[in-house]
């Protein structure tokens, strides 16, 4: 009898591990960012909006990444972080809990704009989002595919050139709806002039970077063709960042080529050969700025604007009123006034400052020009305390790595240059304030994380790999991201409903449309102002006392909500016409002391029944 073959299993070879899903596919990851960074300062709304501004910047900007959260938070959720190997370290763990903070802060902070909070807090949501992809997405990705975003961002700046010198030539006809018409600006499509020369920066700063790295050499597998585009959009750049004749950008930039330089420096085998490089690379853009000076108009403009902050240095380049009441914001409310509500308290600010500096100006501004004031004054002594703390931290870990001459790859050097200059302008303007920026600092902070804030090697597998933590915070974003598209999407209806009513045809389907309007969250308080000049001039042209009164009230209770210049202008010139002594002297309050003096019209007298006395706080 045979003897039965025993069969042997044969040793097990080695075991090969698939690859890690990614956070969400590459292939939409990337051309979503890519709209999301370089595309938002092209477009603006249009008369076709009520926000014919700032709207459609948001929906380019917030949509492509929100899109992107829907499907990499629900991976998470559904993977594990373990399995998708998702970081969210240290400094994006603070990020969150400064939204976790501003989310709770209505519980001591008495609110009057809620839309406004809800809008700044998914503001910063998206920059979180852009934080989290940037840091979660392979590197080798970013060593290839950057520089055709900045590439995007300099043609951009490039088109913006061509919008401003229109612009300032007052070319710009109806036909050219696509560009705002501003004549005698040089904004483009930002608008604002300092927006204008940020955007330059961004553009031209990244070209420069571009070339110190070669990212556009021959073997790179690029076409020669792009180096040749790419010089020819950083000497446009340059130009529009002369031409915009912005103070601030310009010392950005000069900071960004510095960090650059060093970072080059610090970590290179041959420093002579980099400092040489970096040297030349210096002189050469001092030189095209000179050049682009010659030829551009406003040359003289920007030179008076250096002059003056050396003669004028007190006034700190026309800030110091704003500082000044930026810092008795702080002092009467070391709560905080409320995310985004510095703009509805700085008439009380500024009139407890005139205490102090009687001889400072009256002037009204949505921004407090220096970020880190404005996040003292919104955010509080807490929340303030923890942007410097992150601020002080990232500058810490830079200074540390360039000290120990860690080898940096040439995103991250990118986003070490680019970090230190937003954080220079960040003294003297609001780029955490205009999404279409603010995004590229939180690109920026993820690029440089992976690198220089992460402690180590072994910890950048451990961090974020708990694995219930893991799920939530995904399951967290995507619901964010959802809540924040359904959000945006019923403020588009309601901002198209209010541009419809600025068009109706008569006063009931103006009125009609407006109280429509107030069903939609994000634009409700706007329908609410639009009402109450309804109600004024229905009662001015039908000498309606009963009505104009009830339309004062409400324009009263919308300027204790959200207080602005122009409201307030318009209150006191009906308590001039109503000469209501009451009304005077409530609104005056607000005014310079001195500026505003009563002086009776010879005869004048306040008619009985429009006296407004009964106008309510």
């Amino acid at each position: 009898m045979a003897k039965n073959k025993v069969l042997r299993k044969a040793p097990p070879g080695p075991m090969i591990s698939p690859s890690p899903p990614a956070l969400a596919p590459w292939w939409m990851t990337f051309p979503l960012l890519l709209v999301a960074l370089a595309v938002p300062n092209l477009v603006f709304s249009g008369l076709s909006w009520f926000d014919t501004l700032h709207l459609m910047k948001w929906v380019v900007t917030a949509v492509p990444v929100a899109l992107c959260w829907v499907v990499a938070g629900s991976r998470v959720a559904w993977y594990g972080a373990d399995r998708l190997n998702f970081r969210w370290d240290a400094f994006g763990l603070a990020w969150f809990f400064m939204l976790l903070y501003f989310a709770l802060q209505p519980l001591w902070v008495p609110i009057t704009s809620g839309p406004t909070l809800v809008k700044e807090w998914f503001f910063l949501a998206t920059m979180l989002g852009v934080y989290l992809l940037a840091l979660n997405t392979d590197p080798g990705r970013w060593r290839r595919d950057l520089r055709w975003i900045l590439l995007g961002a300099a043609l951009n700046g490039a088109i913006n050139v061509g919008f401003a010198e229109l612009q300032m030539r007052d070319l710009v006809t109806p036909d050219l709806f696509f560009i705002l018409h501003t004549p005698g600006f040089y904004i483009g499509n930002t608008g604002y002039q300092n927006m204008m020369g940020l955007w330059m920066f961004v553009g031209a700063y990244g070209m420069c970077w571009c070339f110190l790295t070669g990212a556009f050499r021959r073997e790179d597998g690029s076409h020669p063709f792009f180096w040749w585009v790419a010089l020819g959009l950083l000497a446009v750049d340059v130009y529009g960042l002369a031409a915009s004749t912005s103070r601030s950008a310009f010392l950005a930039f000069l900071v960004g080529l510095l960090t650059l330089g060093v970072a080059f420096w610090a970590q290179a085998e041959d420093r002579r050969r980099v400092l040489k490089r970096v040297l030349i690379f210096t002189g050469a853009f001092f030189l095209a700025y000179g050049v682009a000076m010659m030829g551009v108009r406003g040359a003289d403009v920007f030179f008076y604007k250096f002059g003056d902050m050396v003669v004028n240095y007190k006034g700190i380049g026309g800030r110091s009123a704003i500082w000044a009441t930026s810092w008795t914001m702080i002092r009467q409310h070391p709560e905080g006034v409320g995310l985004g509500h510095y703009k509805w308290h700085y008439l009380d600010a500024q009139r407890e400052m005139f205490r102090d500096f009687p001889e400072n100006e009256f002037q009204f501004t949505n921004w407090a020009h220096n970020e880190y004031l404005q996040w003292f004054a919104e955010g509080g002594i807490v929340g303030g305390a923890i942007l410097s703390l992150m601020v002080l931290w990232w500058l810490w870990r830079f200074c540390r790595a360039l000290g120990r001459r860690q080898k940096l790859s040439p995103p991250a050097v990118w986003a070490c240059g680019f970090v230190t200059s937003y954080f220079f302008a960040m003294v003297w303007d609001r780029p955490l304030h205009r999404i279409e920026d603010a995004v590229w600092l939180a690109l920026a902070l993820g690029l440089s994380a992976r690198e220089i804030l992460l402690p180590s090697e072994e910890d950048r597998g451990t961090l974020g790999r708990m694995p219930l933590v893991g799920r939530f915070l995904g399951g967290f974003a995507a619901v964010a991201a959802l809540g924040g598209l359904c959000f945006l999407g019923d403020g588009m209806v309601g901002d198209k409903i209010l541009a419809r009513s600025l068009r109706a045809s008569n006063a009931q389907e103006y009125k009609r449309l407006l109280e429509k309007a107030q069903d939609h969250y994000m634009v409700h308080l706007d329908a609410e102002r639009q009402l109450a000049i309804l109600l004024i001039r229905a009662g001015e042209s039908s000498q309606d006392g009963d009505l104009l009164l009830e339309g004062l009230n409400r324009l009263t209770q919308y300027f204790y909500r959200e207080s602005t210049a122009e409201d307030l202008m318009t209150l006191l010139q009906w308590a001039d016409r109503l000469h209501s002594r009451e009304m005077i002297d409530r609104f005056t309050a607000y005014l310079q002391p001195g500026s505003y003096q009563v002086v009776p019209a010879p005869g004048a007298s306040a008619p009985p029944p429009m006296s407004a006395e009964s106008v309510e706080p």
